[in-house]
């Protein structure tokens, strides 16, 4: 099962497309932005209409009506084409077939009723227009058309013993490129190796040893406690977040849920912590924080949380490493930037989390 999206540019012996009834446009909760030339309408520079042929034909806004009609008539032409033409040998097309309750009316639309339409058409020839005034004629399709109440089925092309008898014929064929592909029965046996690993002096500077692996688990893991306090709103969330990280494939083997769990419900035990995590707060969780240096340079700032009640604001960044004097630095000018953005009272923290400690920060 693949979409037709996703196959573009492939090709199959035998594709089945069996949803052929999607709707040509949605006209539901659209919204189209259009101009016009007739006053007083055209006065603003562009509208929002609600999308749909009752709502539009006949109005100051049918031309933007018609375009947009005639630019989703043409999409959904191409993605038909792209369907059709993933078949290499045989293709099954299934659809939605009217009902025949005629108080019902027709119960389907978009694709299926074209198709529907289209179908006994494609037995006789048909004389086309072209844009350039020129005239051009299509075939009949040699095919079968058989209706009836539950069914309308068009058959058209080469049975599958046919189809077998040419497969056979191209593979006799002497030219090997029309020959078809055939499979080959062949036995793979394996020996032991004797090749030795033998590492040289310089390379083991690129190898990481059982302490650097610590660290790049301990760095690993102080990461991944980083993205979840960005999730958290508030202490009642660690759960829901633990299930979806689980669920995304992030929690696996050594970062169990359960082993994640114990250690922040640990963090999360001290009432100033607890404080930072309740819904009392207005939160801005990583909210970039964007200025211009003295210089007139852009900068953008991310804190990692600020929180807000009216009267005081409370800037907070995780660390999870050892203390050091730039986590101050840091800090300090996210309480600066606050401040001037007029924010009151604020207060800044640095908390961290394997440690269990929370050191105050002053401007």
């Amino acid at each position: 099962m693949v979409t037709i999206h996703k196959s573009k540019g492939l090709e199959y012996d035998n594709l089945i497309l069996p949803f052929c009834n999607w709707q040509l446009e949605r006209t539901t909760d659209t919204i189209i932005w259009c101009h016009t030339d007739e006053p007083p309408f055209n006065e603003l520079p562009l509208l929002p209409i609600d999308y749909g042929s009752k709502k539009m034909l006949g109005t100051a806004y049918e031309g933007s009506y018609l375009h947009e009609h005639l630019q989703n008539s043409v999409d959904n032409l191409n993605l038909l084409y792209v369907a059709f033409t993933r078949a290499k040998s045989r293709l099954f097309v299934y659809g939605e077939k009217k009902s025949k309750n005629a108080k019902e009316g027709p119960t389907h639309s978009g694709r299926s009723r074209l198709i529907e339409l289209a179908l006994p058409l494609l037995l006789h020839p048909v004389e086309a227009t072209l844009p350039d005034g020129s005239t051009t004629s299509f075939p009949a399709l040699e095919a079968t058309l058989t209706t009836t109440d539950e069914a309308t089925t068009l058959d058209y092309g080469q049975c599958f013993d046919e189809a077998a008898a040419v497969h056979q014929e191209k593979s006799q064929s002497e030219n090997i490129f029309l020959r078809s592909e055939e499979s080959e029965t062949f036995a793979l046996q394996s020996h032991k190796s004797r090749a030795q690993f033998r590492q040289s002096n310089a390379s083991l500077a690129f190898t990481e040893s059982e302490g650097d692996a610590r660290r790049s688990r301990y760095i690993e893991r102080g990461t991944l406690l980083h993205h979840i306090f960005s999730r958290l709103r508030t202490v009642d969330d660690l759960e829901q977040v633990l299930q979806q990280l689980e669920q995304d494939g992030v929690l696996y083997d050594e970062t169990s849920p359960e082993e994640l769990r114990r250690l922040l419900e640990r963090a999360l035990k001290s009432p100033q912590v607890r404080e930072w995590f309740s819904p009392h707060w207005t939160l801005h969780n990583e909210c970039p924080i964007l200025f211009r240096d003295a210089k007139g340079r852009p900068v953008e700032l991310r804190p990692d949380r600020v929180m807000s009640d009216g009267h005081r604001t409370i800037v907070v960044d995780f660390k999870f490493g050892a203390p050091r004097h730039e986590h101050h630095t840091q800090v300090s000018r996210y309480m600066e930037q606050l401040a001037l953005m007029g924010h009151t009272a604020v207060e800044g923290y640095l908390w961290y989390v394997s440690r269990n400690k929370i050191m105050t920060v002053t401007p």
